[in-house]
C-alpha cells in the first residue's frame, strides 16, 4: 500500500461502531483497534496482508478477536454461550431525526423489540450486512461460518422480521436498516 494511513482512516469508524455493537466499552474498542493496526504497522502491512483477500473482514474479524482477548485478560464476561452468543446490538438513534420524538420513541421501541426476537449472530449477520455492506463471503469470515450458513442466517433473520411485523413497520426497518449507513 502507498499510504498506510489511508487503510487506518478508511475503517477506523466502521469498526467503532462494530465493536460497539459488540456491547464492548469505548475505550476496549479503541485499545482493539489500536492493537490491531498496531501489530499491522509492527509487521509491515504490506507482508501482513499479502495473503488477505479481504481487508476489510480481516480488519472486523481482528478487531471481534482483539476484544474477547482484551476481556478475557481482564475477566470481565459478557456473554455465557460462547462468541456466538455476544449480545450485538444495533442503536437506531437515526429515527429522531426523521419522526417526532414522541412517535420515533414508539417505533425504536418496536424496532426494538423486533430486533430483540433475532438471535444475537442473526442481529450481527444483519448488521454486517445491511449496515456494513460487507458481502457474504466477507461476512463468512468475520463471523468464522460457511457463506452458504451466513445466507441462511441473514435470510432466516429477515423472514422472522418478517412475519412478526406488520408490513408497514418492516418496511420502516428496512429503512431505517439502509438510512443508518448513509
Amino acid at each position: 500500500m502507498k499510504n498506510d494511513d489511508s487503510l487506518y482512516c478508511k475503517y477506523v469508524d466502521d469498526l467503532f461502531k462494530y465493536g460497539i455493537s459488540l456491547g464492548f466499552g469505548r475505550e476496549s474498542c479503541e485499545d482493539a483497534i489500536h492493537d490491531v493496526y498496531l501489530h499491522l504497522y509492527s509487521e509491515r502491512i504490506a507482508d501482513t496482508l499479502r495473503d488477505v483477500r479481504d481487508v476489510k473482514a480481516y480488519l472486523f474479524r481482528s478487531v471481534k478477536n482483539r476484544l474477547i482477548d482484551l476481556q478475557k485478560r481482564e475477566n470481565i464476561v459478557i456473554y455465557t454461550d460462547g462468541i456466538e452468543e455476544l449480545p450485538f446490538k444495533i442503536d437506531f438513534t437515526v429515527l429522531d431525526s426523521i419522526i417526532a420524538k414522541e412517535k420515533a420513541a414508539i417505533l425504536k421501541a418496536k424496532i426494538d423489540r423486533l430486533l430483540s426476537m433475532l438471535t444475537p449472530r442473526q442481529r450481527e449477520a444483519v448488521y454486517l450486512r445491511y449496515i456494513q455492506e460487507l458481502e457474504y463471503e466477507q461476512i463468512a469470515q468475520v463471523l468464522d461460518m460457511e457463506v452458504e450458513s451466513v445466507r441462511k442466517l441473514v435470510h432466516r433473520g429477515l423472514e422472522k422480521l418478517r412475519k412478526e411485523a406488520d408490513p408497514e413497520l418492516f418496511m420502516v426497518l428496512i429503512g431505517a436498516l439502509f438510512a443508518f449507513r448513509v
